[in-house]
């Protein structure tokens, strides 16, 4: 009974070496080795390709929130300047009116003081 060897590749650089006999028994049992080799192989493939996508699905997902998180706060820093520089106008607004009011004030008192001093005066001279 001859022994030959057959090599099974699967592609991958990985070949397996197996001797085959004239035997049936021993046919069968290497052909499931092969079988069951194949398979591990494809399932360990299956394995690594299936966590490459979970990583990347988790890093595309990792952008996304740094990138909402990057817009959420430009928008609370430009919110927060609009409001800031909405306040000043409101208090330069309030100090120019109050101004205002305290300048018209200060005339109407001084042309009273003076009508008084002027019909005063009139009053002393006639």
């Amino acid at each position: 009974m001859a022994t030959a060897i057959t090599g099974v590749s699967f592609g991958f650089g990985i070949a397996f070496f197996v001797p085959v006999t004239a035997s049936r028994v021993q046919v069968t049992v290497r052909i499931v080795i092969v079988i069951i080799v194949i398979v591990i192989v494809i399932v360990i493939i299956v394995v690594i390709i299936v966590v490459i996508i979970i990583i990347i699905i988790v890093i595309v997902i990792i952008i996304i929130i740094v990138i909402v998180i990057v817009i959420v706060v430009v928008i609370v820093v430009i919110v927060v300047i609009v409001v800031i520089i909405v306040i000043i106008v409101i208090i330069v607004v309030i100090v120019v009116i109050v101004v205002i009011v305290v300048i018209v004030v200060i005339i109407i008192v001084v042309i009273v003081a003076l009508r008084t001093r002027i019909m005063a005066f009139g009053v002393a001279v006639g």
